[in-house]
């Protein structure tokens, strides 16, 4: 939606009770970009009804229902895609997580010829040094692809569970001149907490237990959101005005969503810890705010690690800030359209952690917060020697699952 201006990436009264009875379906909710809700991994678990039912106001004041904003908000993201080559794309992005996986795949890429896929990885990494066009292009793909696909990661082999979807993350607006001189860091502020007590307030309606969260802020992905939204003649117009800008929205956006995860506390949080290969120790140290330097008691960082316990060379690690790693290169999960593609990121790593916490809390539905992340880390996870001082006591998933454990590039 409009107020968060594309910032947030792919790394938005009255209390209500959020335990569910023993025999209750478990609720997980996505928030991420708009969700294919007919994919046949999806069908059965979407509660299209009570996404029908929880309503909030847009940003040009219309009362819309989150079952509306998603098929809204997805229809307008397909409409700009380029058709004439999304397949290709499509098909590059999952070769391209197939490699980051396992370097070896390019002899043997999953998918229609080998000869095709290894002419689509060349020529698209070609194309994405030298093509901004191509760039943009697949950042909307990527965008496309990633609620649904995050979305069958966390429910997959998953039986008494119920699935909502809130799409926050669509096409990005252009910024004016004008919004960036004329800028109100206190009306931007109101917009935000308000956006996010209305979720809030969602979630609660449907007794929501753990939500995924693969999407993220810091000032560098403010400053690249800002950089790719705004046309020459702005960036001339606001020279010495839009890094202030950028850093300021991105300041808020992560300190509303903290006070958004401490309102909520009988709800679990589990996000995704960032692609840009950063040591949040040093990140923290610097002063420098980012949404997986969060440390609420019910929010769960997440790093991306490969099955022997190492850390994936672009994910974020800290061994104070990020409370346990999981799968997240070349995760094979739900396509837009049917079907499955491998996609790559924290952002896969995340709905592994969900997935996890949402089958103990099936199969225990009266535990606490706190009792099911006990759990989670004590009996759910191991202590890898490779990640001593990436995650919290070197953290790892057990069976980092689901299934296929086979995830788009990081994004």
């Amino acid at each position: 939606m409009k107020v968060f201006k594309g910032l947030l990436v792919a790394f938005v009264l009255v209390s209500i009770t959020v335990f569910a009875i023993p025999n209750e379906l478990i609720t997980i909710a996505v928030i991420d970009s708009p969700v294919d809700q007919d994919h046949e991994t999806l069908a059965g678990v979407i509660d299209q009804e009570m996404m029908d039912s929880i309503k909030l106001t847009d940003s040009e004041g219309k009362e819309k229902s989150w079952a509306q904003l998603n098929q809204e908000m997805q229809a307008e993201i397909k409409k700009r895609l380029n058709q004439g080559r999304y397949a290709d794309q499509v098909q590059f992005l999952d070769a391209v997580a197939q490699i980051n996986k396992d370097p070896k795949a390019i002899s043997k890429l999953e998918g229609s010829t080998a000869l095709t896929r290894l002419k689509n990885l060349l020529f698209g990494m070609i194309k994405m040094k030298f093509s901004k066009k191509f760039r943009k292009e697949l950042d909307l793909v990527g965008t496309y692809l990633h609620g649904t696909h995050v979305s069958g990661i966390a429910v997959q082999s998953l039986t008494k569970i119920r699935l909502i979807t809130y799409p926050l993350l669509g096409i990005p607006s252009q910024i004016k001149a004008r919004e960036i001189w004329n800028f109100k860091e206190d009306e931007f502020r109101a917009q935000a907490k308000a956006k996010w007590a209305a979720i809030g307030d969602g979630l609660r309606q449907a007794g929501t237990r753990v939500v995924n969260l693969s999407i993220g802020a810091s000032n560098e992905t403010a400053l690249k959101s800002v950089q790719k939204n705004t046309s020459l003649i702005t960036k001339i117009l606001t020279v010495g005005k839009r890094e202030k800008y950028a850093k300021t929205i991105a300041r808020i956006t992560i300190e509303e969503m903290g006070e958004f995860f401490k309102a909520n506390p009988d709800i679990i949080f589990v996000m995704a810890a960032g692609n840009e290969s950063e040591q949040l120790d040093l990140t923290k140290a610097e002063g420098k705010p980012n949404t997986a330097l969060l440390q609420i008691p019910n929010v769960v960082q997440v790093a991306s690690a490969n099955e022997k316990g190492e850390i994936d060379k672009f994910s974020n690690m800290s061994g104070s800030e990020v409370e346990i790693a999981a799968k997240g290169a070349g995760v094979k999960s739900a396509l837009v359209g049917g079907g499955q593609v491998h996609m790559t990121g924290t952002s896969m790593a995340a709905p592994v952690v969900t997935n996890r916490i949402a089958e103990l809390i099936s199969i225990n539905p009266e535990m606490t917060v706190e009792q099911t992340l006990t759990k989670l880390y004590a009996d759910h996870s191991w202590n890898s020697a490779g990640l001593n001082d990436l995650t919290v006591e070197g953290r790892m998933l057990t069976d980092s699952r689901p299934g296929t454990s086979d995830s788009i590039v990081a994004l």
